[in-house]
């Protein structure tokens, strides 16, 4: 989530388990991921590119680093994932709290 004026008020990141159909295809099971360069390289993807607000981005993993495919400017699909997993991320709060024009200080569990 990207506050106004730039600065990355939530991040988080989920690497996808299994897709259908497999070879290429809508993904069905993800998995909490705490890589830090791509958290930093996609953090910088985004905010160079959106103003702000809620946005996905997909990356993959190449041999210098990590590419995007795919930069969604809203809510995504496995959001419910990352609100729900343990001590990850409160990014629907944080949005709610955006979208209001709230300040919003998000915890963990």
């Amino acid at each position: 989530m990207i506050a106004p004026g730039g600065r990355l008020v939530a991040l988080a990141a989920s690497r996808k388990v299994l897709q259908w159909p497999p070879t290429l295809g809508v993904g069905t099971v993800f998995e909490a991921c705490a890589d830090e360069k791509l958290l930093t390289e996609g953090a910088a993807i985004a905010t160079s590119i959106l103003g702000c607000g809620l946005f996905e981005l997909e990356l993959i993993r190449e041999s210098e680093g990590f590419s995007a495919i795919d930069l969604n400017p809203r809510a995504y699909g496995q959001i419910r994932f990352e609100a729900e997993t343990r001590g990850r991320s409160a990014l629907p709060m944080v949005r709610m709290c955006h979208r209001r024009g709230r300040v919003c200080v998000a915890s963990r569990r």
